[in-house]
């Protein structure tokens, strides 16, 4: 009876085991890369950088961070991030509206209102993720000509609807967008999303209170929904019915962030105009009867500034720099001293759309009510969570920070009216 032969990987294995030259090579290799992933966690790991006003007057926000503000499973706040990619800010900028997050079952909500020197109504899109009747609600305020539908929109939804919160996503005029069926929400005004126009947050969180009385209200605003966001609560001032906000990469100086995109971040500046210009070509109909709009002009815009030339300005009065006028006159960093209500800031340091150099940090020395956090890495609107190559499927660490940061209030809010 002939022998039987082991099979080729069975005797590759057997000879490997039983070879100490190649074992003691696998066992040292093993160990080597082992040590060199600790050393490249330790090396990469991300604290997080606050900054507060040291000398309030009122604890309450110091409190928010120093004892109430925590993540779950964790005693320090950091960020972890795949190793292999998570530090390079290209690659997290651009897969922040990629997210994998499956379809988000949105409820739609559509009024018409009037708005600010337009004699025509337009119509405000508002997504709901309803939760329980008394659950707090955060008022989501998408990027530039963002929507509901973006992926680092769904993303937040989803995950602050698990942490209990009900959803209401503001889409910008002409910016919301149908999951199904590829088409943007209609609008009746040729009027669509502005820089820094604050009117619509404005009007939608006054629905949004009429509505809902009895609930707490929060704010998150990405990005340039960011910097609407903070322009929005200077404005309320006192009067501001938000209890807390939060922005997510929000750029502080527009005219700056403009220009630093226009000389150095080209790449991005022609993504941003392009998604621009598509909201435009989507609604052409609106304006073929608009006096000094062409479409088709506005349509070969490549920067920023061209298309807000060619287009935006038109729609506005008493602009005659495009600088100072409108990106200077519509960004937030004039409102700073006005904003009554904690105002959590999460920035990265490698944020190509808003650098760690346009951060102002000194607003803290005149307004107690601000905090600034800032991560060694993330991109915009990136900070994706993971261990080596691939990336935590669900939430990003913004998303755990934005809602710690609700919790903490919370549970800061209810400690100070009991006494504690």
């Amino acid at each position: 009876m002939a022998a039987r032969h082991p099979s080729v990987p069975r005797k590759l294995l057997m000879d490997f085991v039983t070879h100490p030259t190649l074992l003691k090579v696998f066992l040292c290799s093993s160990s080597i890369l082992y040590i060199v992933f600790k050393l490249l966690r330790h090396v990469l790991s991300d604290p997080i950088r606050f900054c507060t006003y040291q000398n309030a007057r009122n604890k309450t926000l110091i409190k928010l961070v120093t004892e109430y503000m925590s993540l779950p499973g964790e005693k320090d706040i950091k960020y972890t991030f795949p190793v292999l990619w998570g530090w390079i800010t290209h690659i997290q900028s651009l897969l922040s509206t990629k997210r994998w997050i499956p379809k988000v079952d949105y409820t739609l909500e559509t009024f018409s209102y009037k708005q600010a020197h337009v004699d025509t109504e337009q119509l405000m899109h508002i997504d709901w993720l309803l939760n329980k009747s008394a659950a707090p609600i955060i008022i989501v305020i998408p990027g530039i000509a963002g929507h509901s539908n973006d992926g680092y929109v769904r993303c937040f939804a989803q995950y602050a609807h698990e942490q209990g919160y009900t959803i209401a996503v503001v889409n910008r005029p002409g910016c919301g967008y149908h999951y199904n069926t590829n088409e943007y929400y209609p609008i009746k005004c040729h009027r669509l999303h502005l820089v820094g126009h604050h009117k619509d947050i404005e009007i939608a969180v006054e629905h949004i209170k009429n509505r809902f009385p009895n609930n707490k209200l929060f704010a998150a605003g990405f990005s340039l929904g960011g910097n609407n966001l903070l322009k929005y609560l200077g404005h309320a001032k006192s009067n501001c019915p938000i209890s807390a906000a939060v922005t997510i990469c929000a750029p502080y100086n527009l005219a700056e962030c403009e220009k630093m995109l226009k000389n150095e971040q080209k790449m991005y500046a022609s993504a941003l105009t392009a998604t621009l210009k598509r909201v435009v070509s989507a609604h052409a109909h609106v304006y073929t009867k608009t006096q000094d709009i062409s479409v088709d002009t506005i349509l070969k815009a490549e920067s920023l500034s061209e298309f807000d030339s060619l287009f935006t300005v038109k729609l506005l009065d008493n602009v005659q720099d495009i600088y100072r006028d409108y990106y200077t006159r519509n960004s937030c960093h004039k409102h700073w001293n006005d904003i009554t209500v904690p105002v959590f800031c999460i920035n990265a340091g490698d944020d190509v759309i808003s650098p760690q150099r346009l951060i102002p940090y000194d607003v803290c020395a005149t307004n107690e009510n601000i905090i600034f956090a800032t991560s060694k890495f993330g991109g915009h609107l990136g900070f994706f969570e993971g261990s080596i190559l691939f990336p935590s499927r669900f939430g990003a660490f913004s998303d755990r920070l934005t809602t710690s940061f609700f919790k903490a209030y919370e549970t800061c809010d209810a400690a100070i009216n009991s006494g504690i």
